[in-house]
């Protein structure tokens, strides 16, 4: 096999499968880079000779190397003799929730590498893991799924399983027995937890939001996340500075004296105001953080495809802030509603060009034969939200801003558009 000016030349084939088992009851390496200790089992990306990175599984930690395994892209042409040639490969995964994912192949190739060479942490799932929605990783920079490694006995590819592959060295049994902390879960429990409180704050139903909700998404952390955090956003190009915030802590004192102090706390401060750092953010927690459904959660174990007139939320600004114990993300976003054109290119990527019209609306009959509309209905008017007042006996609505550039004014409107426009805010 040639292998000239190739950046995996420090890898060599192994013929026996045990040599490419995982030392769990090894000591674990501090990683300067990272500011991390790893444990074998951890999957790490790894920069030699050309500086391009690769993935790499840790196999063994030594005083001042790591023993690893190389996992390569499964459908690049480099691969191929490192899995001896083969004349076919596996359909590629068609699943929505791949996009953007890289699929990998475990080699039967081992290598020791300093730990200077260790660049970042990668995080490896199994393909049905990801299909059954255990982990969330499309478009995240650093994630990766896997279906297949090769095998040097059979000399072919051969699936994986939850009995031969571990997404993080906790789930190992052996390493369940050590107690050791893992990393790599720390890490991206964070980063997802992170995520749910954006979805959760994106995807808020109700007239309160307006045309630009916008709020903060507080979350703790551990602390090894902070370096993570700072760490990606630095190599991604994003500057940064340090800010310190005066924030209310809770004591009781003996006596049960209730008090509120004021602790002072710094952060690492980044401002992702463009369209390019937006991008960043995205690559850091995924695509589809950037996007929230203004619709009712669906059922449990159920989905729902937005339509035509229905409303979503899409960040357009996003101001992070980084301490050690918590991390703050102050968000803007503003309301499009689906079917009409935008010229942001993040959420023209996710709208499919043919969608169904609006939800067929069940209380039709109901709503066409009411004669008069209820106090209180809220509206969506030229970007502000209004609430009606009360009902003219010549037939229109006066209703009074709530949000928006006119807030405190009243408007009359027919009562014809206003019973369109509630129905239409309702879905």
């Amino acid at each position: 096999m040639n292998r000239d000016n190739n950046c995996y030349d420090c890898f060599n084939e192994v013929a026996d499968e045990a040599l490419l088992a995982c030392h769990y009851d090894a000591l674990p390496a501090y990683i300067a880079p990272l500011k991390a200790v790893l444990t074998a089992g951890h999957y790490i990306l790894v920069s030699i000779n050309s500086g391009n990175r690769f993935v790499a599984e840790i196999l063994q930690v030594y005083q001042s190397q790591l023993s690893v395994c190389l996992y390569l892209p499964l459908y690049a042409d480099e691969t191929k003799p490192y899995i001896h040639n083969p004349a076919l490969l596996p359909l590629p995964i068609s699943h929505p929730s791949f996009q953007g994912v890289v699929e990998l192949v475990k080699t039967a190739y081992t290598a020791n590498v300093d730990l200077e060479c260790v660049c970042g942490i990668a995080f490896v799932f199994l393909a049905e893991d990801i299909m059954n929605y255990l982990f969330h990783v499309e478009g995240m920079q650093d994630a990766f799924t896997i279906r297949f490694k090769f095998c040097p006995i059979v000399q072919h590819l051969v699936p994986l399983n939850h009995s031969s592959f571990f997404c993080f060295p906790d789930v190992s049994p052996v390493h369940q027995n050590l107690w050791s902390a893992c990393y790599g879960r720390s890490i991206f429990s964070a980063i997802d937890g992170l995520r749910q409180e954006l979805w959760r704050f994106l995807c808020r139903y109700g007239g309160s939001q307006g045309s630009f909700p916008k709020g903060v998404v507080k979350l703790n952390v551990p602390s090894i996340f902070t370096h993570y955090c700072c760490k990606f956003f630095h190599d991604a190009g994003v500057p940064s500075q340090v800010l310190s915030h005066s924030e209310p802590n809770r004591r009781i004192e003996q006596y049960l004296i209730y008090r509120m102090v004021s602790i002072t706390n710094n952060y690492r401060y980044f401002s992702l105001e463009t369209e390019e750092r937006l991008k960043v953010l995205a690559a850091f927690l995924g695509t589809m953080s950037m996007f929230g459904i203004r619709t009712r959660m669906p059922r449990r174990n159920a989905e729902k495809a937005v339509r035509v007139m229905d409303a979503v939320n899409c960040i357009s600004k996003a101001e992070l802030f980084v301490g050690l114990t918590q991390v703050k993300v102050r968000i803007k976003a503003f309301k499009h509603i689906v079917g009409q054109p935008t010229e942001n290119a993040m959420l023209a990527g996710q709208i499919q060009p043919e969608l169904p019209r609006e939800h067929p609306n069940n209380n039709a009959i109901q709503t066409r034969s009411r004669a008069t509309l209820r106090i209180g209905s809220k509206f969506d008017s030229s970007g502000s939200l209004y609430e009606v007042l009360e009902l003219l006996p010549n037939g229109n609505v006066v209703s009074r801003c709530l949000w928006g550039g006119n807030v405190g004014s009243e408007v009359v409107y027919s009562c014809e558009e206003v019973l369109r426009l509630v129905n239409q805010k309702r879905g």
